[in-house]
């Protein structure tokens, strides 16, 4: 977990909106709140969303494409746990530059 923190860290030295799409059990984002992110997740599990709430992490949507997000909101989005498994990650890259800030 110290590596993906780092990895933000490098290119994000101020806290700032983070959105971890398939988080999975949010622990990447219960770590980024411990630094003073304002941390938003996507996951479609029941038992990631339950976590999620129980840590006060903000679950957007189960689904990063049909989520409602601003254009430009947010500093940072990951796919720590899901590109590889996404059908069209062209797409989903479309919708990251879409509502990262612009030196998200």
């Amino acid at each position: 977990m110290k590596n993906r923190v780092s990895v933000i860290k490098k290119y994000k030295r101020n806290p700032g909106i983070i959105l971890d799409a398939g988080c999975g059990d949010g622990v990447f984002l219960k770590e980024m709140k411990r630094g003073g992110w304002h941390a938003l997740a996507i996951d479609s599990s029941a038992a990631s969303r339950e976590y999620l709430s129980e840590n006060n992490i903000s679950l957007v949507s189960d689904g990063f494409l049909s989520a409602q997000i601003k254009k430009g909101a947010l500093d940072v989005v990951t796919f720590w746990y899901s590109f590889e498994h996404l059908r069209d990650p062209s797409s989903h890259i479309q919708q990251a530059y879409k509502v990262l800030k612009e030196d998200g």
